[in-house]
């Protein structure tokens, strides 16, 4: 992977075939239906997006910067579309303990 502006290799990316999306896909299911996701209660999972999203923003700034290296943008536009990243995480963590998973009549 190039960075845009600069055309200087950033990271190097395998390539990957229909094995491994196979493989990553049953990883993926047994880690969804195992116990240590799968078990856990809803108090529990919602305990570990708040962490993600306190990682995130404790984090944001090297974000910036990696995601800016990535895409090429201007970091304040980079800024402008991460910077929520963490209240969303922490809604979606509400939005399970509030199980408000049905339609809302309006």
């Amino acid at each position: 992977m190039r960075n845009p502006t600069t055309g200087a290799v950033i990271t190097r990316i395998p390539n990957s075939g229909p094995a491994d999306v196979d493989r990553a896909m049953r990883a993926a299911r047994a880690a969804f239906e195992g116990r240590e996701w799968g078990g856990m209660d809803l108090r529990a999972r919602a305990r570990l997006v708040n962490r993600l999203a306190d990682a995130f923003e404790a984090n944001l700034d090297t974000l910036y910067r990696l995601e800016t290296t990535n895409n090429g943008r201007p970091v304040n536009e980079t800024r402008a579309q991460l910077s929520r990243l963490p209240d969303f995480l922490r809604y979606f963590a509400g939005v399970a303990l509030a199980r408000r998973d049905g339609v809302i009549p309006v």
